[in-house]
């Protein structure tokens, strides 16, 4: 798997990237895309962050979870563990959950 950054951007840069396109792999495999559909805020308070991603990838998308490669032309490229959720006919369903400490 090609190496991606250790630091992830803001969640403000997810919200602003909500609709828009990620190429995706798991392995070595040939990238596959995804739609990011959703960034919901699940806790933010002073002293901590969380927030869930959920994408839509084609319905013939194996359902496995596991750390994918994704890269996208805002954000570059980034490693997130996704889950999935769901299947309807619009594709499979994934999501990734960030829960950051802020520091004071």
């Amino acid at each position: 798997m090609q190496e991606a950054p250790t630091h992830l951007p803001p969640r403000e840069a997810f919200a602003a990237a909500v609709n828009s396109g990620f190429d995706v792999r798991s392995g070595d495999e040939a990238p596959v895309k995804f739609t990011l559909l959703e960034c919901n805020i699940q806790v933010d308070t002073d002293v901590q962050e969380c927030y869930s991603l959920v994408f839509r990838g084609p319905s013939d998308q194996p359902p496995v979870q596991g750390i994918y490669l994704l890269e996208n032309d805002e954000l570059g490229k980034l490693q997130l563990f996704l889950v999935p959720i769901k299947r309807d006919d619009q594709g499979l369903y994934f999501e990734a959950v960030m829960n950051h400490l802020l520091s004071h």
